[in-house]
């Protein structure tokens, strides 16, 4: 029976992932489909640390791009190399659209106790 679950919860995300966002947004919001996914994955949360040593727990149906990543230190290289040339201590950093707080673990490291997430 886990292995049908599981079939299934990869056959949705699989499925999620080809759908444009605006149509994913519209599926989201229709009554109860929400609560069937959460129902589905809610045993298989996982844990990830991040490399500034925090730890993002997550739901994989719906961050899988992450639980492929274990390093999160590759995760949006580009993006964290940006962080980190324009974000020093002390300073109030804004992660807009947040999602499940990647960078705002990166840019508390930076900006230590003086600064603000």
């Amino acid at each position: 029976m886990q292995g049908l679950r599981n079939l299934l919860l990869s056959a949705i995300n699989r499925v999620g992932q080809a759908i444009p966002k605006r149509f994913q947004r519209r599926i989201a919001y229709f009554p109860g489909i929400l609560a069937v996914f959460e129902y589905l994955s809610s045993y298989d949360l996982v844990e990830i640390s991040t490399p500034e040593g925090g730890t993002i727990v997550i739901n994989p149906l719906f961050h899988s791009n992450l639980t492929h990543s274990c390093d999160l230190g590759g995760y949006e290289p580009e993006i964290r190399k940006i962080i980190w040339k324009f974000t020093k201590p002390g300073m109030v950093a804004y992660d807009i659209g947040a999602n499940v707080g990647v960078f705002s673990f990166l840019f508390a490291s930076i900006v230590g106790e003086d600064g603000m997430v």
